[in-house]
């Protein structure tokens, strides 16, 4: 499944924008971004073990340095959020859940489930996925400069078709 996937980067927000919110990110190189998925996989039996307010006060703790976090700590809340996100203690948003950039052939996908629990040819076809190459190529203006509000505005119908 999913042969010749690459994870480039991994994202993670928890209130976001909000007062005490975090988030993390880690960029991977080609071999590595699969292998941190799958360790972030196991990693769900250890924080299994503990509660929704315990993963909120380690985030809480954590926020304040949300822009100085070392790669350890980044990993850590990223774990955390997905824990929260996997058990559906959040449901994924603009300001909650995980972000997972990654290629498979020539192809760039963001998901936010993580891509070595899913058959991404499969899920590609469904009526939750959303090609962007559309909207990007009708704004005529980079990402940042637009496109990005159109891409939120689809990712949020599909949200609700699941």
């Amino acid at each position: 499944m999913n042969e010749g996937l690459q994870v480039i980067m991994t994202s993670a927000f928890y209130r976001d924008g909000e007062p005490g919110g975090i988030a993390a990110g880690m960029k991977f190189a080609p071999d590595e971004g699969v292998k941190f998925c799958n360790e972030l996989e196991e990693s769900l039996l250890e924080y299994d073990k503990f509660t929704f307010v315990q993963l909120q006060s380690e985030l809480a703790r954590l926020a304040p340095r949300r822009h100085d976090l070392r790669p350890s700590e980044a990993c850590h809340v990223i774990a955390c959020i997905y824990c929260m996100q996997v058990r559906n203690d959040i449901r994924s948003d603009e300001y909650n859940g995980t972000i997972f950039a990654c290629v498979l052939g020539k192809t760039l996908i963001n998901c936010e489930r993580n891509p070595v629990t899913l058959d991404l040819t499969k899920e590609m076809t469904s009526k939750s996925a959303v090609d962007i190459t559309v909207i990007v190529k009708a704004s005529h203006l980079p990402l940042d400069d637009g496109a990005t509000a159109a891409i939120r505005t689809v990712v949020d119908h599909a949200r609700r078709q699941r």
